[in-house]
């Protein structure tokens, strides 16, 4: 027979939650980074089940680089759940700009406002999946019953889910900038046609490329084999930017709105030169080819 232990007379006591605060928003404030993935104003949210995936997001930063902060607000300051999330980017320095691996997530249930706010490599890996709305459901389902019992219990890993969502879907992604020019990854490419096939064993497969060159085009038009424009990308809302690359390739850049309200020089514009961090979408062997690139981030040229 086996002797069964005796239960302990009391179960340790969990951890107490805790409220943080959060800076004002200030576009005059010099950017720091946050300490933490998961910021609760209300001293609500699941001590254990926070410290979970608070380790969950510490780990995913930690390997990829992947930075996705969650942040249950008391008020938003005036601003929309949209713009504070934007704010709260930029001044707790979430992930970095070049290569757009930050995700702010805000819920605001005092104002009944949720945002998703995505860098530009994030919002790559998530397609369409809206995750202001998943959290806005959280709000109107959860947030009554949490202000009941003024704990929100389970509901904890409800709110979490979204930031877990995009945890998962950014897992696999190589986030390092891999090629420093256009014609070094499009030689590369070149000398793969026809023997690589697995684009696990691809070194230029949806890599990240540095490069320089001209915008020639804002929206071309479509249907041009000298500048060819993927019809799926407009239809699922990236707008085409045809650019020169300096070493004369013909490219196309393709351009998430979103991306545009993230960067400090505004929209990109025609006749100017820019630095462009970009993932390989569509390359070809053929120098002559249109290149295709999902854009990252871009900064003017001096």
């Amino acid at each position: 027979t086996c002797a069964i232990a005796a239960a302990p007379t009391s179960a340790p006591a969990a951890p107490a939650a805790v409220a943080q605060v959060l800076p004002k928003p200030d576009a005059n404030a010099i950017p720091s980074k946050g300490g933490q993935f998961i910021y609760d104003e209300f001293g609500i949210l699941d001590p254990a089940v926070r410290a979970q995936f608070e380790k969950q997001m510490h780990d995913h930063a930690q390997q990829t680089g992947v930075e996705i902060v969650t942040l249950l607000v008391k008020d938003l300051g005036g601003k929309t759940a949209e713009e504070y999330a934007h704010a709260m980017m930029r001044q707790l320095r979430v992930g970095k700009l070049d290569v757009g691996n930050g995700a702010v997530l805000v819920a605001a249930p005092e104002q009944g406002q949720a945002a998703a706010v995505l860098g530009a490599g994030v919002a790559l890996e998530m397609g369409s999946h809206d995750k202001a709305e998943q959290l806005s459901r959280w709000i109107k389902t959860a947030w009554p019953l949490c202000k009941k019992k003024n704990a929100c219990g389970n509901w904890t890993e409800n709110l979490m889910l979204a930031a877990d969502h995009i945890r998962r879907d950014t897992r696999h992604a190589d986030w390092t900038i891999a090629y420093s020019s256009l014609g070094d990854i499009q030689k590369a490419d070149a000398a793969e046609n026809g023997k690589v096939t697995d684009p696990k064993q691809s070194k230029v497969w949806r890599k990240i490329v540095r490069l320089s060159g001209t915008v020639e085009a804002i929206n071309p038009p479509t249907g041009n084999k000298a500048a060819w424009v993927n019809d799926v990308k407009v239809k699922n809302g990236q707008k085409p930017v045809l650019m020169r690359s300096n070493e004369g390739l013909t490219t196309m850049l393709y351009v998430d709105p979103r991306t545009e309200a993230l960067m400090p020089g505004g929209k990109m514009e025609q006749g100017k030169t820019y630095t462009v961090i970009a993932r390989a979408a569509g390359l070809s062997w053929n120098p002559k080819d249109t290149q295709s690139l999902d854009l990252l981030s871009y900064a003017t040229t001096e």
